[in-house]
C-alpha cells in the first residue's frame, strides 16, 4: 500500500492587490507555509501542492487520497453565504476561493477525507451551507461566558486559550482529556453550522472551534492551527486524517 497522497491548497498572492508582496516577484505567485507539508509528512503522508486549475479538479480527486484546505490572511466573500453586509475588514481572494470551493465539492462527492484548517474550516462551513462571523470583535457570541481574544498579538507557536471537546466525536478520540490548550490566529469564525455538520469543540466563549460531518467518512474543520504540532491532540488530528486516507 502506498503512503496516502494528500493535496494541499495554496495561497495566492496578487501583487496588484497586495503591493507589499512584490518584494518576492512583481508577478502573482503561489505560497504555502511549510508547516502544513511538514505535518503531513510527519504522520506518514505525501504532500502535493494544488495549483488553481479548475480543469484538473477531477484528476486531483482521482489521484489523491485526501485534501488539506489551508488558512490564509483573507476571507470568504460574504455573498457566498447570503450576506449583503460586508465588514470593512473583509479582504477576499476570489480566484482562490472559487477553486477551493469547487475542489471541496468534488472531494465531498467522492467521499474522500478533507481536513480544513482556520480559513479552510470557514470555507468548508460555507460549502455545507453555513454562515460566518465576519469579524469576531464585533460579533455577539451566544452564551458568552468570558471574553477571549482569538487573534492575540502572539505567534501561533504559543497556545492562546482552551477548547472543550464534545464527547463521542472523532475529535474526542484525539484527546486524552476533555480540555486542552490551542493556538489562535483568526478574526472570523463559524456562525451557523452548515447542513450535516456537528460541533466537536468549543472555546469557553461558546465559539465553535471544530466540527465534523455526519454524512462523510472523514470531514473535519479545525479553527486553530494544528499544523504547528504543539500537543498530542494536534498530532493525533493529523494521524486520524492520514489513517482515514488509507481506507
Amino acid at each position: 500500500m502506498h503512503k496516502p497522497r494528500i493535496g494541499i491548497t495554496l495561497d495566492f498572492v496578487d501583487t496588484e492587490q497586495q503591493k507589499e508582496a512584490s518584494w518576492y516577484n512583481r508577478e502573482p505567485w503561489y505560497a504555502l507555509r511549510y508547516r502544513y507539508a511538514t505535518a503531513i509528512e510527519a504522520v506518514g503522508g505525501i504532500p502535493f501542492s494544488l495549483t488553481y486549475h479548475m480543469n484538473l479538479i477531477d484528476e486531483y480527486v482521482e489521484s489523491l487520497d485526501g485534501l488539506l484546505v489551508t488558512g490564509g490572511g483573507f476571507d470568504v466573500d460574504p455573498a457566498m453565504y447570503g450576506s449583503e453586509a460586508v465588514h470593512p475588514t473583509i479582504m477576499t481572494k476570489p480566484l482562490r476561493t472559487q477553486f477551493e470551493f469547487a475542489l471541496c465539492q468534488a472531494f465531498l462527492k467522492a467521499n474522500k477525507p478533507i481536513l480544513g484548517i482556520c480559513g479552510g474550516m470557514q470555507l468548508l462551513n460555507v460549502v455545507f451551507g453555513g454562515t460566518l462571523h465576519q469579524h469576531l470583535p464585533d460579533a455577539l457570541i451566544d452564551n458568552l461566558v468570558s471574553p477571549i481574544n482569538h487573534n492575540p498579538p502572539i505567534r501561533a507557536i504559543l497556545t492562546a486559550h482552551d477548547i472543550v471537546c464534545v464527547a463521542g466525536t472523532k475529535l474526542a478520540s484525539c484527546l486524552k482529556t476533555e480540555r486542552c490548550a490551542v493556538n489562535s490566529v483568526h478574526h472570523q469564525a463559524v456562525d451557523r453550522l452548515g447542513d450535516n455538520l456537528v460541533a466537536s469543540a468549543h472555546a469557553d466563549d461558546a465559539l465553535i472551534e471544530a466540527f465534523e460531518s455526519t454524512k462523510h467518512s472523514f470531514v473535519m474543520g479545525i479553527q486553530w492551527h494544528p499544523e504547528f504540532l504543539l500537543s498530542d491532540v494536534d498530532i493525533n488530528i493529523f494521524k486520524k486524517f492520514i489513517e482515514s486516507a488509507k481506507i
